[in-house]
């Protein structure tokens, strides 16, 4: 244990060292030594992965984002003979990406030293003496959940008829999957409303004994129901969250099964995000070329470009942002229809600053967030803290089907913050999947108490 501590200090500090000391060099192969840091940094986040043998670790999801966000589009652009350019929407030079891979290397370092301090000194005294047993800590009222159970399956069902017959129209409903915040300007609280109906299926599974076939078959209808309103995510993450409770309530998903899952998964989320590229953008598709071209045309590739144009021009060509976007969260909930001049996320001003013609806007990554509130500082707190909270949520996950329930949301929280970088966005996400869980499992904690007390 002691050598495995040793080798991971080392990695970790090797890399640090060599990131630091290549801001004062500059030769043509540099970028591809970065490179290979960070190749060997995300091997380093497989080993707890491989350890523990669960595929729904949080590291999982970071390599995931890590490697999908930035690896892919480094990768495609250093082997794009037309330059840097390539399908970025703005001109970046060696050097922007250099600094970019520099800052991906720190900021994978400081998340390793957070997961590193939580591991050998306050998750291990904490450890000592207590070890949790899953099937006796979910003492559930079979009848209260299945009333929760359905109630949110009638509402989910209710808001989607009232969205397709009466707000909106059938045609705008499918038409939703190209365009969904034009389509659903203002009805967002019934698209939550329909969520429910996925809550529902969660529900299921911290039943007794519940019909797995049944609530298999809810949950593939409420993810076809989510799925016209065109959020890939919303589907991606729902379904995180059903097989996270699955996985730690009934049944281990293998490493194997879970790895086909995330590539199909992201072959998914590309996919239909090319189709939209194409409905929105009038790209053709004549071949499979064609259609990965779209992939990388989209703003999934263009938040690399993002990033990197913000490490280089925020603090000079803009101001830091100093927090203010997160203090946002506190109007999130506020619809803009009653504030219209109601603050917005951080990718909006950024995306008008260099793309003034384009509506939706471009996340920076986290990353780029942190960076453009606190400048270096934010990524080096910031990574750190989310490595030690990750192994601090993840140790606790076995206390009870509350702790279950918030650790099995924290990681498609982790997965999406890590991705776009808006706290006030994923929070709000977080709360309006979590809140209604909790109420139930609170209400489930009353009933039991005072029926022990009346017993």
């Amino acid at each position: 244990m002691k050598s495995r501590a040793l080798i991971f200090v080392v990695v970790v500090l090797i890399s640090l060292i060599s990131a630091l000391i290549s801001v004062f060099l500059s030769f043509d192969h540099l970028n591809m030594l970065l490179l290979l840091i960070f190749v060997c940094l995300l091997i380093v986040l497989f080993v707890p992965i491989l350890n523990s043998r669960d595929i729904f670790h949080p590291n999982s999801f970071v390599v995931v984002v890590f490697i999908y966000l930035y690896l892919f589009p480094l990768m495609y652009y250093m082997n794009d003979d037309s330059g840097l350019e390539g399908f970025g929407f703005h001109s970046i030079s060696a050097n922007d990406l250099r600094v970019g891979l520099i800052y991906i290397i720190i900021a994978l370092s400081l998340y390793l030293i957070g997961q590193a301090f939580f591991n050998n000194f306050i998750g291990k005294s904490n450890r000592k003496g207590r070890v949790y047993s899953l099937n006796k800590q979910f003492n559930l009222n079979e009848n209260l959940i299945n009333k929760a159970i359905v109630i949110f399956t009638v509402v989910g069902i209710l808001c989607f008829l009232y969205l397709g017959f009466i707000a909106i129209g059938i045609d705008t409903l499918l038409n939703s999957f190209y365009q969904a915040k034009q389509s659903l300007s203002g009805n967002y609280y019934f698209v939550w409303g329909v969520e429910l109906f996925l809550i529902a299926s969660l529900l299921m599974l911290f039943k007794n004994k519940p019909n797995l076939k049944i609530v298999f078959i809810h949950l593939i209808v409420g993810l076809l129901m989510i799925s016209i309103f065109g959020s890939r995510g919303k589907i991606f993450y729902y379904l995180i969250v059903f097989l996270a409770i699955y996985h730690y309530r009934w049944k281990r998903i293998s490493f194997k099964k879970g790895l086909v899952f995330a590539v199909v998964a992201v072959s998914m989320a590309a996919l239909i995000y090319s189709f939209r590229v194409v409905s929105s953008e009038g790209i053709s598709l004549s071949s499979f070329s064609d259609v990965i071209d779209a992939w990388f045309s989209g703003s999934e590739f263009r938040m690399l470009d993002m990033y990197v144009l913000v490490l280089r021009d925020s603090g000079l060509m803009y101001p830091h942002n100093f927090g203010s976007d997160y203090l946002n969260l506190f109007t999130s909930f506020i619809p803009r229809s009653i504030w219209q001049d109601k603050p917005v996320s951080i990718d909006i001003p950024l995306t008008q600053f260099y793309l003034p013609l384009r509506e939706a806007g471009i996340p920076p990554t986290l990353i780029g967030a942190m960076y453009h509130n606190f400048n270096i500082f934010g990524i080096l707190i910031g990574m750190f803290l989310i490595g030690l909270i990750s192994s601090w949520v993840y140790s606790i996950k076995n206390k009870s089907s509350l702790h279950l329930s918030f650790y099995s949301v924290f990681i498609v929280m982790l997965f999406s913050y890590l991705r776009i970088g808006d706290f006030n966005q994923v929070a709000m996400f977080g709360l309006k999947m979590f809140l209604p869980i909790l109420v139930i499992l609170l209400a489930n904690t009353y009933f039991n108490r005072k029926r022990s007390f009346n017993g």
